[in-house]
């Protein structure tokens, strides 16, 4: 084996990329067909995520951000009832969220937490909180 990695000894890049020839040739395929987003590998990714998952509904988005912002959407709906996100409700979220959370649209109290499970009990207050939404979790 060429390439054998020796613990202490083998480099190690922190990045890269490696394809081989399907994956240069899917990309040829999705650039002539024009579908550089949700295309057929796209819908593809979304059924078997859903069947894998055991879920009825799959949404791919293009990033971590978008995917905050379809989550704080989703607790805003009229299904929960008045459990729902309405404006001026506290949510319990981590730094890391404010980025991208849509706290402009929503209209919501931001309640800052860090990631120990001490902070969490500390600083929910069933009351007033209405949902707790840390970003490696979406």
């Amino acid at each position: 084996m060429k390439n054998r990695f020796t613990p202490g000894q083998t480099y190690v890049r922190v990045s890269g990329k490696v394809f081989d020839d399907e994956e240069i040739n899917n990309a040829i395929k999705v650039a002539k067909d024009g579908w550089w987003t949700e295309g057929e590998f796209g819908k593809q990714f979304e059924a078997d995520f859903k069947k894998f998952m055991g879920v009825r509904y799959v949404t791919l988005v293009n990033s971590g951000s978008s995917a905050n912002l379809v989550a704080v959407a989703s607790l805003t709906s009229k299904v929960f009832g008045d459990r729902r996100l309405k404006p001026g409700d506290e949510f319990i979220t981590n730094h890391f969220y404010q980025i991208s959370g849509g706290k402009d649209i929503y209209d919501y109290k931001d309640i800052f937490i860090d990631q120990f499970p001490a902070a969490h009990q500390e600083r929910q207050n069933p009351a007033r909180n209405k949902r707790n939404l840390n970003s490696h979790k979406v």
